[in-house]
């Protein structure tokens, strides 16, 4: 994500653990950069962070849909 989108959950469901993994760790960093950014004064777009911290929220709410259904099919087997 070089440029601030919008993920929608359908694309992430599309993923593997894996990649979600990657892009949750530089959505977090990019968040983290933002976080920055806007104590030290050098940008006051708030509405980029909120965005950010959802998609991070969206990308956690998959994987934890994917390990859950991972887990059920290791208990069936």
């Amino acid at each position: 994500m070089s440029k601030q989108q919008i993920i929608t959950t359908v694309e992430l469901r599309k993923k593997d653990e894996k990649s979600l993994h990657a892009l949750l760790r530089e959505t977090s960093q990019n968040e983290a950069k933002m976080t920055l950014d806007m104590v030290m004064g050098k940008t006051k777009n708030t509405c980029g962070k909120r965005s950010s911290s959802r998609t991070i929220a969206r990308i956690k709410t998959v994987l934890a849909e994917k390990q859950d259904l991972r887990l059920l099919k290791e208990k069936k087997v």
